[in-house]
């Protein structure tokens, strides 16, 4: 799926439980990233339900209990 497909759907409030953004075009996923940041949690929301992994560095498991996770205030 392209960067433009999936900022489009979120812009029609169409969203998919999981997103795995790879690749070497390390810009298109930066610009998908920035866009979820920004659009799809306030500035509130995001201090208390954003997490963000990446790649080499993240551990699965804290990985699988992230998405696990109920939003807070929810």
């Amino acid at each position: 799926m392209s960067a433009e497909k999936i900022i489009d759907e979120w812009k029609n409030g169409l969203f998919k439980p999981v997103y795995w953004l790879e690749g070497e075009e390390v810009y298109v996923i930066d610009k998908v990233v920035q866009f979820a940041e920004s659009y799809i949690l306030s500035e509130k929301e995001a201090a208390f339900n954003l997490t963000v992994f990446y790649g080499k560095d993240a551990i699965w498991s804290e990985v699988l209990n992230a998405c696990r996770r109920y939003p807070m205030f929810s």
